[in-house]
């Protein structure tokens, strides 16, 4: 078994900032540790840097003086890591077994060197302390919508303008954003796929420019860590931006519409952190994503809501069924009463509070135990191939 000992991180204030006294900055000076020291290089790194850049030296130096170090790269959100095995073939083959891919994929077995590793439940550790509370909440959904993409841009055509207005529906596409927005929509619609959730091209383009224009809950995109979190550290989670706070919007609201960052049936990235922010705040959840995905969470134990409202949308491979599927729920929730709304979260407290408390569980001490063993299977089927 990989029993690590110390791990080294780039990280900064981020998810990966562990216990203090197993974290070291990397710095030239090696006399800290023990020739036969269990040494975890982990490196946040984007595609770009991939693409141009060697291998740091200091990893090759650290790998080449202990033999028991490991190095693992991972970029969080990013795919595309097809061009790993062909940029560093060599010096895969020289620390065989010894340099690797985290991953956060669902097919990993033709990726020799990835690890496969849900990391993102662990990017809550820190601000779980909200008890959950009987209290009415002024507002039945809440949906926050960031980036540009299709599925997102489907959600906002098929919602009223009433209904985004009187729910908590924000979103950050920029008026100057149009015609990307026209280009998203003619490389992704399908008449055929788009029977199912009846709306034409022209409309749905109609639909999103009134949008840009005129409706109150566009607010404006910021920096890494605005209110939508994406670095969900408590200085900058519950930022109050375009008179927004956000802490106060998410408890103000009862129902979570996820719109995960991939759509498509055809990707295979599981599910980033949107899916668990609504467990930080007690919240029921929808999600329009790729399929499995309530599958997938409740894999690592947690509770979804299908005795509540129908789920078979996650296992749904058709993109536009699924989406119109989840749609439907959305428009049977909104047509009961705020008082209708408030009995049924009631009625699912035990799932919603199971789920915050198994979030907690998700420990920095737990994530060094879960990477060892990641590790160590990883190194153990590689040692059979």
């Amino acid at each position: 078994m990989v029993k690590l000992k110390y791990i080294l991180s780039n990280y900064k204030g981020d998810f990966f900032d562990l216990d203090k006294k197993k974290l070291f900055k990397l710095e030239n000076n090696l006399s800290k540790f023990e020739k036969n020291d269990y040494i975890l290089i982990l490196k946040k790194v984007s595609n770009l840097e991939f693409e141009k850049n060697k291998l740091c030296s200091n990893d090759i130096r650290i790998l080449n003086y202990f033999p028991n170090s490991y190095v693992v790269y991972h970029n969080l959100h990013e795919s595309g890591w097809a061009s790993f095995n062909n940029l560093y073939e060599d010096l895969i083959n020289q620390y065989k077994n010894r340099i690797f891919l985290l991953e956060n994929f669902e097919n990993t077995k033709d990726k020799l060197y990835s690890i496969q590793f849900k990391y993102f439940p662990y990017f809550f550790n820190n601000i779980l302390n909200f008890k959950f509370k009987n209290k009415k909440r002024n507002k039945k959904f809440i949906s926050l919508i960031r980036r540009l993409k299709f599925h997102r841009i489907l959600l906002l055509s098929k919602l009223s303008n009433n209904f985004i207005k009187n729910n908590n529906i924000f979103y950050t596409f920029d008026v100057f954003d149009y015609n990307e927005c026209e280009n998203i929509i003619n490389k992704n619609f399908n008449e055929v796929d788009f029977d199912f959730i009846n709306i034409k091209k022209e409309e749905l383009k109609n639909k999103i420019q009134t949008l840009y224009i005129d409706n109150p809950n566009k607010v404006l995109n910021g920096p890494h860590g605005d209110i939508f979190g994406e670095n969900p550290e408590v200085g900058n989670y519950f930022i109050i931006k375009n008179n927004i706070n956000y802490l106060k919007t998410c408890l103000d609201s009862y129902f979570d519409i996820v719109t995960e960052s991939e759509f498509s049936s055809r990707t295979n990235n599981l599910f980033t952190e949107k899916i668990f922010k609504p467990i930080v705040f007690y919240q029921p959840f929808l999600v329009i994503g790729r399929p499995h995905i309530l599958r997938e969470l409740k894999k690592i134990g947690f509770k979804t809501f299908d005795q509540f409202w129908d789920e078979s949308y996650d296992s749904e491979e058709n993109d536009y069924k699924r989406f119109s599927m989840v749609n439907n729920i959305i428009n049977d929730l909104n047509n009961k009463s705020m008082d209708d709304i408030h009995e049924l979260y009631i009625s699912m407290k035990e799932i919603l509070i199971h789920n915050y408390n198994h979030l907690k569980t998700f420990t920095n001490d737990n994530l060094m135990k879960d990477l060892e063993l990641a590790l160590y299977k990883k190194i153990k089927e590689l040692e059979n191939v």
